[in-house]
């Protein structure tokens, strides 16, 4: 697995309802309730476009990015935290090869909605992700075509279908 820089910026439109702190992030079937587990989630819509300059820390210098957006539901409520696959290759086909070890892993991630408040269990069912991938020139190239992969895995760890997107990373600062 390649390592990126990158800033993970996660949104999800949960509707208008207030949701109350609840769940851990903890991506563990024993976690969730019965009735929460059982339909994996589905990428309904991936785009990408430039994503601005993602600030370098420890020492890391400041780099553009490219932004995954990534539209889905789930229709247990189970995605209140979410884990994200993403693979990437520059044969430009509409496809990547999901079948080996993703390029990139996202670790499980609790879900906030709107106004930054934690998704309350079994209430995720559905909004909008945004990925930043930090292009630095090595793991992914500057002005280079790529077709990406992306798989989300919910609370249940079930898994979705791949979906896919091309893109061009923006050039050197």
């Amino acid at each position: 697995m390649r390592t990126l820089p990158f800033l993970c910026l996660l949104l999800l439109a949960c509707g208008e309802e207030q949701k109350e702190d609840s769940g851990n992030g903890s991506l563990n079937p024993a976690d969730t309730a019965p009735d929460c587990m059982g339909t994996p989630p589905v990428i309904e819509d991936l785009t990408a476009q430039e994503g601005g300059i993602i600030s370098g820390s420890d020492g890391e210098d400041d780099a553009p990015s490219i932004l995954l957006i990534i539209d889905f539901t789930d229709e247990d409520g189970d995605a209140h935290v979410l884990a994200m696959d993403i693979w990437f290759d520059d044969t430009i086909d509409g496809t990547v090869d999901t079948s080996g070890a993703a390029d990139m892993v996202l670790d499980p991630t609790a879900m906030t909605d709107s106004a930054d408040r934690p998704v309350e269990e079994c209430a995720g069912d559905g909004g909008s992700l945004g990925l930043s991938l930090g292009v630095t020139g090595a793991d992914l190239a500057y002005e280079t075509t790529y077709d990406f992969g992306v798989v989300l895995i919910d609370n249940a760890d079930l898994r979705s279908e791949p979906a896919f997107v091309t893109a061009t990373t923006p050039p050197p600062l």
